[in-house]
């Protein structure tokens, strides 16, 4: 097919290093969705953290009704710091107009929903290849468990990455297209489909920059007591610094989900119908009977 002459094409995608920086710039360019997203956070993080202590605790007293509802009001404050991260994002990374709320509540629920299923799935199946592995292992064929508890953990593993890769990048498409977010997921796997290593790299690097923060802010603590001021005082700017970190990521998944420039074809000048013909007029012949009449 021949190039139209003048025509513009799309300009190339945008790397990984420019994406990460513009989702930098966005992240330090305001300071309240850091401070809100780090209040959030942290409630998030004390109600996960928290569950390991509560069973524990049931299980020293010997009491169900503890468990039961410890977890229950673990899991509602779970999910309202959820809800109130969806809110906080949808109003940091996009238009607050035309029904975000309700976008931001779709995230919420799809988001919360995909991740307990990732993590139930990810438990049944550790505590059952690992039963099965201790009760094989007393009969001295631990072969056959222990490949099953060795796939569970690393299937586990990477079904969590590709989740939180997935929601991420739908939950940046959602907020900057104003679109739903049901919608947003089915074109986030397409674009994954199609451009996988970029939006990886991003979480990747997010991540490395994560761990590099918490263990550092673990390193100044050391000395100090469990609760002491100095580790208290880590752990909320590490808290901190994974909400600057978080807005960073979205932003550069933002970045790399920006359409291209589409295909810009000048006008063509409108030329000018042609002349309409003479008409033809019938003429009798100069020496025709009663033409000199």
């Amino acid at each position: 097919m021949p190039e139209r002459p003048g025509a513009r094409y799309a300009d190339p995608p945008v790397t990984v290093s420019e994406a990460l920086r513009e989702g930098f710039h966005r992240a330090f360019s305001r300071l309240w969705p850091a401070m809100a997203l780090f209040a959030a956070g942290a409630g998030e993080l004390f109600a996960a953290t928290s569950i390991p202590l509560l069973l524990l605790a049931a299980l020293a007293s010997g009491d169900a009704r503890v468990l039961w509802s410890g977890a229950a009001a673990l899991l509602v404050g779970w999910l309202l710091c959820r809800l109130v991260r969806a809110v906080i994002l949808y109003a940091a990374l996009g238009p607050r107009e035309g029904g975000w709320v309700l976008r931001a509540l779709g995230s919420f629920a799809l988001t919360s929903a995909l991740e307990l299923t990732v993590r139930a799935w990810w438990w049944a199946g550790a505590i059952g290849s690992f039963l099965a592995y201790l009760r094989a292992a007393g009969e001295g064929a631990a072969a056959g468990p222990s490949l099953a508890l060795s796939v569970t953990l690393a299937g586990g593993l990477f079904l969590g990455l590709f989740a939180a890769v997935w929601t991420d990048l739908a939950l940046a498409r959602s907020a900057a297209r104003a679109e739903r977010f049901s919608a947003s997921l089915a074109e986030a796997a397409r674009s994954l489909a199609v451009r996988p290593w970029a939006p990886l790299w991003v979480v990747a690097v997010t991540a490395l920059l994560r761990w590099m923060v918490e263990m550092g802010g673990s390193a100044l603590s050391a000395p100090a007591g469990p609760l002491s001021p100095a580790r208290v005082l880590a752990g909320l700017l590490a808290a901190l610094g994974w909400a600057v970190l978080e807005l960073a990521r979205l932003g550069a998944l933002q970045a790399l989900d920006r359409d291209p420039v589409d295909p810009v074809i000048p006008a063509q000048p409108v030329e000018p119908p042609p002349p309409a013909p003479q008409p033809i007029l019938d003429a009798l012949p100069v020496d025709a009977p009663g033409s000199a009449g």
